[in-house]
């Protein structure tokens, strides 16, 4: 059993340990996804090898981090700036200098404008969604939209974020291949904590790992 405690003072370390924190939580919640998940990846990795090549192809694990994201993320706010002048939206918005603002991330990622059941944790959502013609990089995990910003947006998006999505990628592939995953008996999903606009994983929560059994 696993229970789950801050491992860094890094914010760049922080982040990727809480993102991954965030899947494991919903996978032990959702163990039906196991399986899925480790078809796709023993596939690939039986072609592709443990590779960059491999890592894109996996559209399953791909979509069950940014499903995750999407519910849960870092911040309830996103692209967070401060106006150095006065500025005057094309709508008439008046933004007067020196006013800090920011786009309503958790609220985006929960409106059904933009997502079908968006209250409900459907991990290979965007996969199915880049079956559809002309949609196979737009809701990739790394792709930024207006209606997903756990990366920010535009030219100041985050230029990590190819890399961080690499590492949960290959941390969750590994862990479908090698083990199995619950939540100890009569536990539910553990509860995001907020501080302020911060989004935080639980530190009491308990994870049920062994060794994976066929």
């Amino acid at each position: 059993m696993l229970r789950i405690s801050r491992c860094s003072s890094n914010p760049l370390i922080d982040i990727t340990w809480q993102s991954f924190t965030h899947v494991l939580f919903y996978l032990a919640a959702n163990p039906q996804y196991i399986q899925p998940l480790r078809e796709e990846v023993e596939a690939i990795v039986e072609k592709d090898g443990w590779s960059k090549v491999a890592l894109g192809r996996m559209r399953k694990v791909d979509s069950f981090i940014k499903e995750c994201q999407r519910l849960e993320g870092i911040n309830g706010l996103s692209l967070t700036r401060k106006a150095m002048k006065d500025f005057t939206f094309s709508d008439g918005m008046f933004v007067p200098k020196g006013t800090t603002i920011s786009a309503a991330a958790r609220s985006i990622h929960r409106d059904e404008t933009f997502y079908e059941n968006p209250d409900a944790f459907e991990p290979f959502r965007f996969a199915d969604l880049r079956g559809e013609d002309g949609e196979g990089v737009k809701h990739q995990l790394v792709s930024t939209t207006t209606e997903y910003l756990p990366f920010g947006h535009g030219r100041h998006a985050c230029p990590g974020r190819f890399f961080a999505a690499s590492e949960l990628k290959t941390m969750l592939a590994h862990l479908v291949l090698t083990s199995d995953v619950k939540l100890p008996d009569n536990a539910t999903h553990p509860k995001t904590l907020r501080f302020a606009t911060a989004l935080v994983v639980n530190p009491s929560a308990k994870v049920m790992f062994r060794r994976r059994v066929d």
